[in-house]
């Protein structure tokens, strides 16, 4: 039975991927909402993450650097030993986007928001544990197509990516260990369906 802590719970694609893990035999699930507690704090993690095997973080858009702090500061400290972590980030991080990328809503600074998000998954990365870094172009609720994943650093366009593609692949990526220790571009579709 794995355990996987799923942050940011009450995000519309943290809900996808809670669905499709509930359905799963081998997964006992534990949720945590950021809109109901600072998770900013390494001691709101502590409860939590004793028994956990798996992380997937939906945490963000903003300040997601500093609530990893605190959750790797907890992890450290409770000795947790995790067989994955999959962070949603964004495309972008590396200017490997083709064009102009439509950031998240409340995402004023774009170049703030990029140092935030590059900072958090080198905390991510500085952790030693196997990992999985997803960054999806625009997320929207429905978009037509195949999903084109990229290696990081190589070049991909702007576009759209859905919710359901962005779930599906944070749950292969943190039940089956696809991806491991690598960082992930997701594409769907140029346009809006």
């Amino acid at each position: 039975m794995k355990t996987v802590l799923v942050l940011g719970s009450q995000k519309p694609t943290a809900r996808l991927a809670i669905h499709e893990l509930s359905g799963r035999d081998d997964v006992h699930l534990i949720e945590l909402d950021d809109e109901q507690v600072d998770v900013t704090y390494e001691k709101t993690y502590l409860p939590f993450i004793s028994d956990v095997n798996i992380i997937i973080s939906f945490l963000g858009p903003l300040d997601v650097d500093i609530a990893f702090e605190g959750l790797f500061d907890a992890i450290r400290a409770s000795e947790v030993t995790l067989t994955n972590f999959v962070m949603i980030s964004t495309a972008g991080i590396d200017n490997e986007v083709t064009g102009t990328l439509q950031f998240p809503a409340g995402v004023s600074d774009v170049n703030e928001y990029l140092k935030q998000q590059r900072y958090a998954i080198k905390v991510v990365d500085e952790a030693e544990i196997p990992y999985t870094v997803i960054r999806p172009v625009t997320v929207v609720d429905q978009v037509a197509g195949p999903v084109k994943v990229y290696d990081e650093g190589e070049k991909m366009p702007t576009g759209f990516v859905s919710r359901e593609t962005v779930a599906r692949v944070a749950v292969q990526s943190a039940v089956e260990h696809q991806y491991v220790n690598q960082s992930i571009g997701l594409f769907q579709n140029k346009k809006d369906v």
